[in-house]
């Protein structure tokens, strides 16, 4: 897959395949594209590029976009931005990022008006994923999971007692101290069998470099690759 600037796109296979022919049907294949930053010069461009190779590989099953999906957040922005992700012919989910919401003009509320939401939680294949946004709540606030996103993944989490279930969690910060309230998610998230936590944000020089992940239904391992 071609990539190009200011895009940072991520293939991540689940399961490896030297495995036993019986598990073979747990097998599949996502994108993860972050920090498309539409605004930014070229951008756009670049997205309808991303959006053009993904819907040319066939075994890619959906689509993840882990936030800061535009430079500043206007509604101009993400209007365009939406416009571009809709003509991808697979099914996707997305979450802001800072830059979606920190100098918002409708009080980071246009995001989930444009997007149709701010979190997600679908299920492919045994898997469960879940997505929560990442502040700020307020324009020029700090990255923080809002108060009504806990309540939310709470909610989902008691909703389902098994505990065995292999879960991926979406979110624009890496679970750290980066995010003022990282270890409220990590408290609900402890005793849950989770795979793996993606996200953006931090960005190499130029926002030019992919990386491709792999992982398998025990635990991911993940190599990176610059091009």
């Amino acid at each position: 897959m071609k990539l190009y600037p200011l895009l940072l796109s991520c293939l991540l296979y689940i399961g490896l395949p030297l495995i036993p022919a019986s598990a073979q049907d747990t097998l599949f294949r996502f994108a993860l594209v972050t920090d498309t930053h539409i605004g930014a010069e070229t951008a756009a461009e670049d997205l309808q590029h991303t959006v053009a190779d993904i819907n040319n590989l066939p075994d890619i099953a959906f689509v993840i976009f882990s936030g800061d999906i535009t430079e500043f957040g206007s509604d101009d922005e993400l209007t365009t931005a939406y416009s571009i992700i809709s003509q991808l012919h697979k099914p996707w989910h997305i979450v802001p990022g800072n830059h979606d919401t920190k100098w918002s003009e409708s009080g980071c509320n246009s995001f989930r008006k444009v997007f149709g939401g701010e979190t997600f939680s679908f299920r492919y294949k045994g898997y469960w994923f879940l997505g929560t946004n990442c502040g700020p709540n307020m324009r020029m606030g700090p990255g923080q999971v809002p108060r009504e996103n806990i309540v939310w993944l709470e909610q989902q989490l008691q909703r389902e007692p098994d505990k065995t279930i292999p879960l991926i969690y979406i979110n624009h910060y890496p679970q750290d101290t980066s995010l003022n309230n990282w270890y409220e998610v990590l408290d609900r998230l402890h005793d849950r069998n989770v795979k793996a936590m993606l996200c953006g944000h931090d960005m190499p020089t130029g926002h030019s470099a992919s990386k491709v992940c792999q992982a398998s239904c025990a635990g991911p391992t993940c190599g990176q690759k610059h091009r």
